[in-house]
C-alpha cells in the first residue's frame, strides 16, 4: 500500500533509508522491515557494508598467516559480491536500492553515510548492551545513540521476522506528546499512518489534557483514527505495558540520546522502553540536537566509498 500524496502537509517523503548490513543471517533480518518502508513510500534502500580499517591479521607476523598490500582487498571483493547478491535478490521483487561499501569504525561510517546521503532513516538489527559494558565496550548502536542525527528504526534479533512484510505490518503506532512538539517525529508517525491506515496510541500526562484539541488538530483532517490514553503514573512504563500487549504494535518515540554519565545520572525513557520491550521501535532524535550533531558530523566525515 502506497500513500496518497495529496495534500499532506505535514507529511514525511521518506526517499532513502539506510540498511546496515554486515553479510550475517541476524543483519538481514532488518530487510523485510526496509522493504515495507520501500513499498510505503517508493523508498530507495542505500545497503551498507563497512571494512575494518585494518586487516584482521595484519598484527600476527609472515610466517603465521600472509596479509595482501591492500589491507582490504580481499574483503573489498567479497564485500561488492554480497552486497549485488542482496541488491539482485530486492530487484526480483522490484524493490528499488543502491550500495555502498566504506572502510572505517562501522558506526561513524553509518553516520557520515546517513548525513552526507540525506537519508531518513536507518534501518537496523540491534539488542541493547548491558549497562556496564556499553562505557567500556560499547556497540555500534550505543555509538549512534551518541552521534546521529537521523531516526533509527531498531528491530531486536529475538523479535518476529518473516519474509512476508504482512506479517510484521504495524497493528498500532504508541507514541507520546512529541507528537505535537517534534516536527520530524510528527510527520514520520503521520506519514506511517497514513500509509498503513493504522490507529495510533498516544500517552500523556494525567496533567497533558490541554493537549488533546493540538492533536485533533493535527491528525483529524487527515482522517487518522487514534485514542489518547493518560498515564496515572508514569508514561514509558505505560507505553512498555501497552506494547507488551501488541507485539505487533510499532514504537516512535522522541529522544534526547543521552549517553555516558549523562545516561547514568539522568537516565533515558526511549532507552528504558528499547531494553523492556521487543516491539519495532523508531527512535527520533530531539529536535534541539539534530542541528548540532548534523554540523558535527559533516566537519568530521572521512568516508571512502566504493559504490555501484
Amino acid at each position: 500500500m502506497k500513500m496518497n500524496n495529496t495534500n499532506l502537509n505535514n507529511s514525511m517523503d521518506i526517499k532513502k533509508i539506510l540498511v546496515p548490513l554486515d553479510g550475517s543471517s541476524k543483519s538481514e533480518k532488518i530487510l523485510p522491515y526496509a522493504w515495507l518502508f520501500s513499498e510505503w513510500f517508493s523508498s530507495e534502500l542505500n545497503l551498507f557494508h563497512s571494512l575494518p580499517p585494518k586487516h584482521p591479521l595484519a598484527n600476527l607476523k609472515n610466517n603465521y598467516s600472509f596479509v595482501p598490500d591492500n589491507n582490504n582487498d580481499r574483503g573489498l571483493l567479497l564485500a561488492g559480491l554480497y552486497m549485488k547478491e542482496v541488491q539482485e535478490h530486492l530487484g526480483k521483487h522490484n524493490i528499488n536500492s543502491k550500495w555502498g561499501i566504506a572502510s572505517g569504525q562501522i558506526a561513524s561510517m553509518i553516520v557520515s553515510r546517513a548525513v552526507t546521503s540525506s537519508i531518513e532513516l536507518i534501518a537496523m538489527i540491534a539488542n541493547p548492551t548491558n549497562k556496564i559494558k556499553r562505557i567500556f565496550f560499547p556497540k555500534s548502536i550505543d555509538y549512534l545513540w551518541k552521534t546521529t542525527s537521523c531516526p533509527i528504526l531498531i528491530v531486536k534479533n529475538n523479535s518476529f521476522n518473516s519474509n512476508s512484510t504482512n506479517s510484521i505490518t504495524p497493528s498500532e503506532i504508541i507514541t507520546s506528546k512529541e507528537i505535537i512538539t517534534n516536527p520530524v517525529l510528527s510527520k514520520l508517525i503521520t506519514s506511517i499512518s497514513l500509509a498503513t491506515n493504522v490507529p495510533l496510541l498516544i500517552f500523556l500526562d494525567k496533567e497533558e489534557t490541554e493537549l488533546d484539541e493540538k492533536i485533533s488538530k493535527l491528525l483529524d483532517d487527515y482522517k487518522i483514527k487514534y485514542n489518547i490514553l493518560y498515564s496515572q503514573k508514569n508514561i514509558t512504563e505505560s507505553i512498555k505495558k501497552a506494547a507488551m500487549n501488541s507485539p505487533r504494535a510499532w514504537i516512535v518515540i522522541n529522544s534526547k540520546l543521552r549517553y555516558g554519565i549523562n545516561r547514568a545520572i539522568n537516565g533515558s525513557n526511549a532507552d528504558a522502553i528499547f531494553r523492556s520491550t521487543d516491539n519495532p521501535i523508531i527512535i527520533v532524535p530531539d529536535k534541539h540536537i539534530v542541528n548540532q550533531r548534523s554540523n558535527q558530523v559533516h566537519k568530521n566525515t572521512q568516508n571512502l566509498e566504493i559504490n555501484n
